[in-house]
């Protein structure tokens, strides 16, 4: 038996450059998705990238079309968020407040 319980990589840049293949994967997406083509650099700039920069960036290019319009994304995305956020919390309520009665019963159970 090896004396290691887990063994952790530093995969990207490390044991292999993968910025090639990000971009080669967002431009078949755009392609499939009917949406304009952009320069592998402008691919670049956005990997690496978190979900808010990334969609406040697809909003502004994709929905408005104009850069002047980032006021606007930056409004739009987070509204849209804030929207999906509760109406996941509110549909995730019921089968939480199920699994902690579940979990409440079955530890009464086994402390016995």
């Amino acid at each position: 038996m090896s004396e290691f319980k887990l063994v952790v990589f530093d995969w990207d840049g490390t044991l292999m450059d993968s910025q090639a293949r990000i971009v080669a994967c967002l431009r078949a997406a755009v392609m499939d998705v009917g949406i304009a083509a952009r320069s592998d650099e402008q691919y670049r700039n956005i990997i690496g990238l978190g979900l808010g920069p990334t969609s406040i960036a697809l909003a502004t290019d994709y929905i408005y079309g104009d850069e002047m319009m980032l006021r606007y994304s930056l409004v739009l995305v987070p509204a849209v968020v804030l929207v999906l956020a509760v109406t996941s919390g509110l549909l995730a309520l019921r089968p939480y407040t199920e699994s902690l009665d579940y979990l409440n019963r079955w530890s009464a159970e086994h402390e016995k």
